[in-house]
């Protein structure tokens, strides 16, 4: 017994023992862990030595490329001060092409030079609020897929953001321009402006996946070009490299058939600035874009219209059951009828400009009262007819029915009344027993009269007579 129960004396101990090595075994991979991720916490935005850096005065002009002799990280913490100096600009291809992977700026610079980050790996930035101006390609060609302009910033420079992979954008009411090429060649699907906007310059967003923007009225300039080459389904990235390198013709004509115009809607509807609609063109690099047959050429590729409406027929029964397809129209290409803003579906007839890289006025005027001329517009007015659908006769309105587009999508009902609903007209051979009749077996029990056939008062009188029947044998058996 003793042997026993010190035996099971010990084995408690050992259990305990072993419980206690555990938690130990367990707290020290948690102080690894631990020390781990504060390594790569420290090594996803390293602050590197002062050597790495050339200074002059307080601005950063240069940066020692990665794997030099100081051990430069490219995952950089920009120090706010260097040298015991404080940081307070980033100088003209400072970190231009260092292969730098993240980035963190320090809130004490207040400028950004040109080219400062470009052609890097930057997957993500924030912006100082002290910045005011963002300079040409000052982080272009980067793998950006966000980016907050702080409030204070006026100036979107040249390429500033070019080439990158934004999705989203909502520029501050504290900008007034935007310069060429600012946003172009990236992904940007919702694109808000808000008031204080003043100019666009040539070619700010192509290359994206835009479809519609709201512009506000303080915006009196866009510049030629600005929404040229949108399509929603490819990156702009493959667009351009196929369409300027020269792909295979099937390739070429492939992406053309994707590109489709911009819609602008001014935040007044009658368009106070007269902003133009617009059509960029370029030269087809020895291809034939457009599946014209004629190579080299200016041949558009995109822009955008003012104020585009679209009209919308559905055809539905009574009870508001489709009983047809709906009916899109966007607007009406020499008689026929277009659904969409897709590029292949627009005029043949759009002017060409003389430079088809800086066009006049008045050429822009030509090429909006050629896109005017073919799409609908807020403000108009357009007839829809309406088909015939077999077993249906139409009930409302009558056709064809005149739309008044008063907003940008605009959708009314074609209504069509069932044939089989619709009472066929009584012949004169015809009597009214005969119409009761057809009605008391269409509804029963419940004929037009409301008076019980004489059928079914016999059925009901024999059902009676068999229970009074029933009644009086089982009566008879146990008396």
């Amino acid at each position: 017994m003793y042997k026993l129960w010190h035996g099971v004396l010990i084995n408690k101990k050992v259990i305990k023992m072993k419980q206690t090595a555990r938690f130990f075994v367990v707290l020290s991979m948690a102080v690894s862990l631990s020390i781990v991720l504060s390594d790569a916490r420290n090594s996803y935005a390293a602050t590197p030595v002062d050597a790495c850096f050339t200074m002059s005065g307080n601005t950063i002009t240069a940066y020692e490329n990665p794997g030099g002799p100081n051990s430069c990280p490219a995952n950089l913490d920009i120090p706010a001060t260097v040298g015991g100096t404080p940081v307070t600009g980033i100088g003209n291809d400072a970190f231009e092409a260092k292969g730098l992977t993240a980035l963190t700026i320090p809130s004490s610079v207040t400028s950004i030079g040109s080219d400062a980050f470009y052609n890097n790996q930057i997957p993500a930035v924030t912006i100082p609020n002290g910045i005011t101006s963002i300079s040409s390609r000052a982080f272009g060609s980067n793998l950006l897929t966000a980016i907050t302009i702080p409030s204070g910033v006026t100036n979107i420079g040249n390429n500033a953001f070019s080439n990158n992979y934004i999705v989203s954008l909502d520029i501050p009411s504290s900008v007034t321009a935007i310069r060429n090429g600012a946003f172009s060649v990236n992904q940007i699907e919702t694109l808000t402006l808000h008031s204080g906007l003043t100019i666009i310059e040539s070619q700010a967003f192509t290359y994206n996946h835009l479809t519609d923007v709201n512009i506000p009225d303080t915006l009196t300039t866009i510049e030629y070009g600005v929404f040229g080459l949108q399509s929603v389904s490819l990156d702009g990235r493959y667009m351009r490299d196929n369409l300027v390198m020269g792909a295979p013709q099937g390739t070429i004509n492939s992406i053309y058939d994707q590109i489709s115009f911009v819609r602008l809607y001014t935040e007044t509807p009658s368009n106070p600035n007269n902003i133009l609609s617009d059509s960029l063109f370029w030269y087809d690099m020895g291809n034939d874009w457009d599946g014209d047959g004629v190579v080299g050429t200016a041949t558009p590729v995109g822009g955008h219209l003012v104020n585009p409406a679209r009209g919308t027929a559905n055809h539905v029964d009574t009870n508001s059951n489709t009983i047809h397809p709906s009916v899109v129209v966007t607007g009406d290409n020499g008689g026929t009828f277009l659904s969409n803003y897709k590029l292949v579906d627009a005029p043949d007839n759009i002017p060409v400009p003389g430079n088809v890289f800086a066009p006049s006025l008045s050429e822009r005027q030509a090429i909006n009262a050629a896109l005017a001329a073919v799409y609908y517009q807020i403000g108009e007015s357009h007839t829809f007819t309406a088909p015939v659908v077999s077993g249906y006769t139409l009930q409302s309105p009558t056709s064809p029915h005149l739309l008044n587009l008063v907003l940008r999508d605009n959708s009314f009902d074609f209504v069509y009344l069932d044939n089989s609903l619709i009472s066929s007209p009584v012949s004169p051979e015809s009597n009214t027993t005969k119409t009761e009749e057809s009605a008391a077996s269409a509804v029963p029990l419940a004929p037009n009269s409301g008076v019980m056939s004489i059928g079914i008062l016999g059925s009901i009188a024999a059902m009676v007579l068999g229970l009074i029947v029933i009644s009086i044998r089982l009566i008879a058996r146990y008396r």
